[in-house]
Parts: C-alpha cells; sequence; structure tokens
C-alpha cells in the first residue's frame, strides 16, 4: 500500500507523510500550515482523520479496531471533561 502522501488542501495547507518507525504500515503525518482560519482547520482536521483512520485499520486486526480507537479518542476529547493529556494516556498515545 502506499506510504508517502503529499495533499493540498485548498486553501494551500500540506499535509505529507514519510515512513514511520513504529511498524511495518506506520507512516508520520507533517502539515504546513501558512494559515490558520476556521474552515480551513476543519477542512484540515478532515484529512487528518481520514489519513491517520487508515493508518491505524493497517496496525490493527480486522475490523476497523484503529479507526475505531480514533473515533473513541476524538469524540472523548471534544464531550469529556478529562484533560487532554490524561486522555491520551487513557489511549495510550505517548507524548
Amino acid at each position: 500500500m502506499k506510504q508517502d502522501y503529499h495533499i493540498k488542501t485548498p486553501k494551500g495547507e500540506i499535509v505529507y507523510t514519510e515512513p514511520g518507525d513504529r511498524g511495518p504500515h506506520d507512516m508520520k503525518i507533517f502539515t504546513r500550515f501558512p494559515k490558520q482560519p476556521w474552515k480551513t482547520t476543519l477542512y484540515y482536521i478532515g484529512v487528518i482523520l481520514r489519513l491517520k483512520g487508515a493508518v491505524e485499520n493497517r496496525n490493527y486486526p480486522p475490523p476497523y479496531q484503529g479507526a475505531k480507537m480514533l473515533f473513541n479518542f476524538c469524540r472523548d476529547c471534544i464531550f469529556s471533561k478529562m484533560p487532554i493529556k490524561d486522555l491520551c494516556k487513557k489511549y495510550k498515545i505517548p507524548e
């Protein structure tokens, strides 16, 4: 499966990847974000979440457990009162 992505949003933000070192299908996701209007931020978040969900699904057994864990983390970031640092610990996300 493709390992390197280079995606440009309509407003000029760039999301790109490089192979990661945490597993055979891992990739590092980077961005260049010259402006930060709210609509563009949401577009950016959508691109990153879709890409990260695909990466995580390749690192966990079917049926789509990686994307499910990512979804639960994002839901808790929005609705939980728990500090983000504690949520990261709960979902075993390294700092």
